[in-house]
C-alpha cells in the first residue's frame, strides 16, 4: 500500500518550548547561520550558498542553498521532530556502515535556528529521491496558547527568489529563504565579516572531526 503524504507537517515541540531552545543555543544570528551551513555540509553538499538582504534591515531576507543530497517527504517528516541521530540517519539513506567524521550539525536541532530567526520561512527541496518540494513555515504566536505547535504547509508553488537563477542551476540540494528577519541591530562590520567568518570556521583543513 502506498504511503499517504500529507499536505501538512505538525513539529514535535510547542512554539514557546522550540523558541526557548533556540535562544539558549543561539547567542546571535550570526552562530544561527552558521548552524544552517552546518546542516549543509552534514547533507553531503561541497558548495553552499548564503545571500543576506539587508535592504529593509528589520525584514531582512536570507537565502542558504547547498548542492547536497536534498530532503525527501520522509526527510521533512524527520525534519519535524527535535533531536534524533545524524549520523545512524546517514548511514541508514546512503546504505553505510559509517558516516563521514565532518557531520557537524548537533542532533537534527538545525531547525531551531531557522525558527531562532524568524518564524516564517520556506524549504525548498529537490531530493535525489523522491518529488520536488516546497515547505512554508509561518506561525503566528498565540499569546493564550504558549503550547500550540507550528507546522511546516506543502505549497502549490514557489517563493519568489533572490537566487532564482544559482537555485534552478542546482540539480539535487534544499533552499532555506527566511522571510522578515530582524537584523535592525547588526552592524555593517559584522555583515561584511559574515563571509569571511563562515570561510573560516568551514575551512576543511581546520575542521574537527
Amino acid at each position: 500500500m502506498a504511503k499517504k503524504i500529507s499536505d501538512k507537517l505538525t513539529f514535535s515541540f510547542g512554539w514557546l518550548a522550540l523558541k526557548l531552545m533556540g535562544k539558549s543555543l543561539y547567542s546571535n544570528a550570526w552562530s544561527a547561520i552558521s548552524e544552517l551551513v552546518a546542516n549543509g555540509f552534514d547533507a553531503n553538499a561541497d558548495t553552499i550558498w548564503v545571500m543576506v538582504d539587508i535592504s529593509n534591515k528589520a525584514k531582512s531576507v536570507i537565502e542558504i542553498f547547498d548542492n547536497g543530497d536534498g530532503m525527501s517527504y520522509d526527510d521533512m517528516q524527520t525534519y519535524t521532530q527535535v533531536g534524533f541521530n545524524k549520523r545512524e540517519a546517514y548511514k541508514q539513506r546512503h546504505k553505510t556502515k559509517t558516516a563521514p567524521p565532518t557531520i557537524m550539525g548537533r542532533k537534527g536541532i538545525g531547525k531551531l535556528a531557522a525558527l531562532y530567526l524568524s518564524s516564517h520561512y520556506y524549504i525548498l527541496n529537490k531530493p535525489l529521491d523522491g518529488a520536488d518540494s516546497v515547505w512554508e513555515m509561518k506561525f503566528q504566536e498565540i499569546p493564550d496558547n504558549p503550547n500550540e505547535a507550528p507546522a511546516l504547509q506543502l505549497c502549490s508553488r514557489t517563493p519568489s527568489l533572490c537566487c532564482k537563477k544559482f537555485w534552478d542551476g542546482i540539480q539535487h540540494g534544499t533552499m532555506l529563504k527566511l522571510v522578515d528577519v530582524d537584523l535592525s541591530g547588526a552592524g555593517e562590520k559584522a555583515l561584511q565579516a559574515l563571509s569571511a567568518k563562515l570561510a573560516n570556521y568551514f575551512s576543511l583543513g581546520t575542521m574537527n572531526a
